[in-house]
C-alpha cells in the first residue's frame, strides 16, 4: 500500500523464490496482493533468478507470460552468476537481465 502512494514513475522491485514458483498459486497471489493494495500492476518488477527455472520451465514460462499479459516488468536477476544459458533470455519473456558480476577494471 506504501509503495502504491510513490510517485507514479516509481517501480517496487520483488524477488521472488523456486518455491513461491511451485505453489502453484503465485499469479493468484501477486494479483490478490495488487488489487488489495491499490499497486498498479505496471508499477511491479518481479525480479527471479535462474535457479528458478531448474525444474518446470514450461509451467513457469506460463506463469510469466501470465504476469507479462498483466502488465507487470520480469527482469532475470543476476544473471551469469550461477547455470548462465543464453537459451533463457531467449526462451522466457524477460523485459531485461540484470547482472551482479563485475569485469576486471583495466
Amino acid at each position: 500500500m506504501q509503495a502504491a502512494a510513490w510517485p507514479e514513475h516509481i517501480k517496487l522491485a520483488v524477488n521472488l523464490s523456486a518455491l513461491q514458483f511451485r505453489t502453484g498459486k503465485l499469479f493468484d497471489v501477486i494479483m490478490r496482493v495488487l488489487a488489495d493494495s491499490g499497486l498498479p500492476p505496471g508499477r511491479l518488477e518481479l525480479e527471479i533468478t535462474e535457479s528458478v527455472f531448474m525444474q518446470d520451465q514450461e509451467k513457469y514460462a506460463m506463469i510469466l507470460k501470465q504476469l507479462k499479459d498483466v502488465g507487470i516488468s520480469v527482469v532475470l536477476d543476476d544473471f551469469g552468476t550461477g547455470y548462465s544459458s543464453l537459451n533463457y533470455l531467449t526462451k522466457f519473456p524477460f523485459d531485461k537481465s540484470r547482472s551482479t558480476s563485475r569485469l576486471p577494471a583495466g
